[in-house]
């Protein structure tokens, strides 16, 4: 399991920063993803991967804001995949 951080802006003046974890099952690889709103929610976000790319599997669950990041998140796990094969 490996865990890493990246602050991600929704809008114009917020940001956030989002705690990636990544795990491994018999059904593959997948990340939760943690985030705190500025109310102190706690969001819970597990993402998979299908058909390439990395996809929020949770969505009924969250609100808009985090939904339309969602290309931002799967950006930032694709990134520190590519980054953890070369150490």
């Amino acid at each position: 399991m490996s865990t890493f951080y990246k602050q991600i802006a929704v809008s114009a003046q917020e940001s956030y920063i989002f705690s990636f974890c990544d795990y491994m099952s018999i059904a593959g690889e997948f990340y939760l993803v943690f985030v705190h709103d500025k109310k102190l929610k706690a969001h819970r976000i597990k993402m998979q991967q299908k058909d390439g790319a990395w996809k929020i599997v949770n969505t009924s669950e969250l609100p808009d804001w985090i939904l339309e990041v969602e290309a931002e998140l799967a950006n930032s796990i694709s990134n520190q995949q590519y980054v953890s094969k070369d150490i």
